[in-house]
């Protein structure tokens, strides 16, 4: 797969403190960055605006674990304008424009270990 680093558009939240059954806290400000451009930072309804703007974009959105801020934008979007992104959420998933660097970072790490392993017995 060849990646368009120019549609890649990172994207992370910031929220109040996580307390026990509160898995989504509330939302305090979000970031994005692109490529070759100055980072933004947006206050709690700008953040929503964004967000929504970028789910209906055909941009990349790169987050480190993008499921907390998933679940935080999509219990903002219900409860500040009651809507359920659920369904566009998922519709990110399916036409692969998630990339969490998380998920990438561990992958890369279980195939250095087999490598490693390959090598070893090489």
């Amino acid at each position: 797969m060849i990646w368009d680093v120019s549609k890649f558009v990172a994207f992370d939240t910031e929220t109040h403190k996580v307390q026990p059954g509160l898995k989504a806290p509330p939302i305090v400000c979000s970031s994005s960055a692109r490529y070759g451009r100055t980072g933004e930072l947006r206050r709690e309804e700008e953040s929503l605006d964004f967000f929504d703007e970028l789910m209906k974009s055909d941009a990349t959105i790169v987050l480190a674990n993008a499921p907390f801020d998933f679940l935080v934008m999509a219990v903002e979007f219900a409860r500040r304008r009651q809507r359920d992104i659920m369904p566009e959420i998922f519709e990110l998933y399916e036409s692969r424009r998630v990339y969490d660097v998380t998920i990438a970072q561990a992958l890369d790490a279980i195939g250095e270990i087999g490598r490693a392993s390959c090598r070893e017995r090489v």
